[in-house]
């Protein structure tokens, strides 16, 4: 439930399958175009650079994801997709966040 994948090259995430949106409930987003099952998030980087294509986000998605998706930092300092505990701000797993999640 809160383990989520820190966004480096996307080359790793899939859109719709892999968890990497920072919101508990929902950790994939839900495209308004179908289509996107066999994609990376990398699909959604500008051309040539590790930016968001702010307009193929918008397009692809609804408001309120656009909005989350374009909120995401991408990581220049690591180029690897990576793993990271959504509950805490360190990004690390820890038997209290957890107790917490399954309790809220």
């Amino acid at each position: 439930m809160g383990l989520r994948k820190c966004i480096g090259s996307g080359t790793t995430v899939r859109i719709t399958e892999d968890p990497w949106l920072p919101i508990v409930n929902r950790p994939t987003p839900v495209p308004v175009t179908p289509g996107l099952e066999n994609f990376n998030v990398s699909s959604l980087f500008q051309v040539g650079s590790l930016n968001w294509d702010v307009d193929v986000v918008r397009d692809l998605f609804s408001p309120t994801d656009a909005a989350v998706i374009l909120g995401i930092p991408i990581s220049h300092t690591t180029y690897e997709d990576t793993w990271y505990w959504l509950n805490e701000k360190d990004g690390f797993y820890s038997v209290r966040s957890a107790y917490k999640l399954i309790q809220d």
